[in-house]
């Protein structure tokens, strides 16, 4: 079974932790969402929210990344080139480059980490199908390096699973806030598949209702309130 296969399998588990220990909703959500885009960039399965996992790693790195590059946090060289020559100590952002180096190693580590198992377990005849498997196979005609590729698949995990796990999360929070939405929700989802089937994956129109709470979502989690057509 390939790792995009895999996937109604890894659903099912999510749910199952979510009834099981709904107070770790944080690292089931994160692991769900984290390892999807792990098996399917990369192609490596991630069972368990583990500490010093890869995935925990990873969402530890992009909470620093967040609050190093956090509005009012950056220090404001491009208004300002001189600063760059002002002695850390006597600025009030004193470490902001420590840390913003820190972060960087750390992630320049991990996605070749990450990388690196893959090209070892395609040595080993054992690779799992997936992204970085594709493109490794046919490195030499796109002229990537190595640390090109390490890189490119780190984006694919920060825009696949960081994201995804930050929705989710606040559609949890937001049903528990709105337990009437949720109800007319699940109406709606169980009207689609019964009762005698598992949820699978649906085109939007099929579930309009559902779609809307989503793109609803969407919006709570944007920094500042978000006007169209005169409705906030």
């Amino acid at each position: 079974m390939s790792c995009v296969e895999n996937r109604p399998l890894t659903a099912g588990f999510k749910v199952y932790e979510l009834l099981v220990s709904p107070e770790r909703f944080h690292e089931h959500v994160y692991r769900y969402h984290g390892a999807i885009i792990l098996a399917s960039a990369f192609g490596k399965r991630a069972r368990h929210y583990e500490k010093g996992g890869e995935l925990q790693r990873f969402f530890d790195l992009e909470y620093d990344f967040a609050t190093v590059m956090a509005p009012g946090f950056v220090p404001p060289y491009d208004i300002f080139p001189f600063l760059k020559i002002v002695p850390d100590f006597l600025t009030p952002w004193r470490g902001w480059k420590q840390k913003t180096r820190s972060v960087g190693e750390r992630q320049r580590a991990l996605y070749r980490e990450l990388f690196l198992g893959v090209k070892q377990r395609m040595a080993q005849g054992r690779s799992q199908e997936c992204f970085l498997a594709d493109v490794i196979r046919q490195q030499e005609k796109t002229g990537y390096t190595d640390v090109d590729l390490a890189h490119i698949g780190g984006v694919l995990l920060e825009g696949g699973a960081e994201t995804t796990a930050g929705t989710f999360e606040t559609f949890l929070v937001a049903m528990a806030a709105y337990p009437f939405i949720m109800k007319a929700a699940q109406a709606e989802v169980d009207s689609f598949y019964g009762d005698s089937q598992m949820p699978t994956e649906a085109i939007a129109a099929e579930l309009p209702y559902l779609e809307a709470c989503m793109l609803e979502v969407s919006g709570l989690r944007t920094a500042h309130d978000v006007f169209y057509f005169g409705y906030s």
